[in-house]
């Protein structure tokens, strides 16, 4: 087995080098995509396509997640009468915004936010599924039709008031 000498510095920044453009271009054109998926969303938000705002904010969240989008997410959400969505997505701008110091009108952002998270709260009801400890193995649990993940048993989980169907297999 032959043994190679380890690249210079030379050589490994020449490699790189050769990779970066691609990745800048990459990074740059998911930003391009991006900003026109915004611009799509807004206009249909303007037009009351709120379906259609979210499908496209949706994609650009994917693309890169911002407290700005978050927020667009949980306002489409609450137009449409999805508060437990609208929840969700305003806690998780409420975080985020208040993790970026840098974040540019953060006091805004998080205003605003905050204001969605009042709003949905009041709107949401919460069940408990209480699981013994240790769990049975191979354990399901299903709130509405949806699978509880672990990590939330027995911690309070948002739903929509009325009947709520919970499932356990």
């Amino acid at each position: 087995m032959t043994r190679r000498p380890p690249l210079s510095f030379a050589r490994m920044f020449v490699l790189c080098s050769a990779f970066a453009p691609r990745a800048l271009a990459q990074v740059a054109s998911d930003d391009v995509a991006r900003r026109a998926l915004i611009r799509e969303a807004q206009d249909a938000s303007r037009r009351g396509d709120h379906l259609a705002a979210i499908e496209r904010a949706t994609r650009a969240a994917q693309l890169r997640a911002t407290p700005s989008i978050q927020y667009f997410l949980a306002r489409e959400h609450l137009a449409l009468g999805h508060p437990v969505e609208a929840l969700g997505y305003s806690g998780a701008c409420a975080r985020a915004a208040e993790a970026d110091v840098t974040l540019r009108n953060r006091d805004g952002v998080l205003q605003a936010c905050r204001a969605i998270v009042t709003e949905s709260e009041a709107r949401v009801g919460r069940v408990t599924v209480r699981v013994p400890s240790p769990p049975p193995q191979g354990l399901v649990v299903r709130v509405q039709q949806a699978e509880l993940p672990a990590t939330l048993h027995d911690v309070p989980y948002p739903v929509l008031p009325g009947v709520v169907v919970v499932e356990a297999s």
